[in-house]
């Protein structure tokens, strides 16, 4: 397939780089070493790619037990040029299982996310999506604290998330900061946030020069498996439920180089 103009931020393969020798005239490419500073995250994720498609191809019954031995055999390659997998850090269990959870008994009750914890997703409020006041209850049930930043905060939002506010705050913190812009804000929800323990609540009543409209919801957990919900949503009842709103969950374990997606 010839590369077509545009823009690329692609690593060069053997394979490419004989099809960019070969352009044609008039076209010509730009390229860049990869910044040494940059380059295991950028070759993590070519090799993701990669590793991705070669698995797939995979078939068969045992197709799980091929494809751990792949990714072992990787890994044995990798310990063997750079360093040692110290007490099977890095290689796979060949029953192929995943670790959902460590269970605390005072959470057993409490469902789980429905959106991946490792792969970020879109909500846009459409038959087909979980509805972000779901989402946002049951990221509060198994977070260690919270962050919220929200242009305005309604006491209908704040009465469907009231009782996951109170289980959040009997172990975790939680942080609010939101405004007085347009006097959108109900005093009665800032009143319930402040009674709650171990929460911080900013109001920013400078709406001249601070017109606060950023929506986020940040979810720390020890386990490294934190989320950030990012978009257009206030705490509001239509906002949370069946409004036209659009958010973006951003994941820890894939996201954690961007500022907000760390613990902390």
């Amino acid at each position: 397939m010839a590369i077509q103009p545009g823009l690329y931020e692609q690593l060069i393969t053997q394979a490419l780089k004989q099809e960019l020798d070969k352009l044609d005239r008039g076209l010509k490419s730009i390229t860049t070493r990869v910044d040494s500073e940059e380059s295991h995250g950028i070759l993590a994720r070519y090799m993701e790619r990669y590793l991705s498609c070669v698995l797939a191809r995979v078939k068969g019954r045992d197709k799980l037990v091929k494809q751990i031995a792949v990714c072992n055999e990787l890994i044995s390659s990798v310990c063997n040029s750079i360093e040692k997998d110290q007490d099977g850090h890095g290689h796979i269990d060949l029953e192929g299982r995943r670790l959902l959870q460590v269970l605390d008994p005072a959470l057993a009750n409490s469902p789980r996310p429905e959106t991946p914890l490792s792969v970020g997703a879109l909500l846009t409020a459409t038959s087909g999506d979980p509805s972000l006041v779901s989402q946002l209850k049951q990221e509060m049930l198994h977070a260690d604290g919270v962050d919220m930043l929200v242009s305005f905060i309604k006491w209908s939002g704040i009465r469907i998330i009231k009782d996951e506010l109170k289980a959040l705050t009997r172990h975790g913190k939680l942080r609010v900061i939101t405004t007085s812009y347009l006097g959108a804000t109900d005093l009665k929800a800032v009143e319930f946030l402040l009674s709650l323990p171990n929460t911080e609540v900013r109001v920013s009543f400078n709406t001249r020069q601070t017109r606060l409209h950023a929506k986020a919801y940040i979810f720390h957990r020890k386990s490294a498996f934190g989320a950030a919900y990012v978009g257009s949503s206030n705490i509001s009842n239509p906002a949370l439920t069946d409004g036209l709103e659009w958010n973006v969950k951003l994941c820890q374990q894939e996201s954690g180089h961007r500022p907000g997606t760390e613990t902390g």
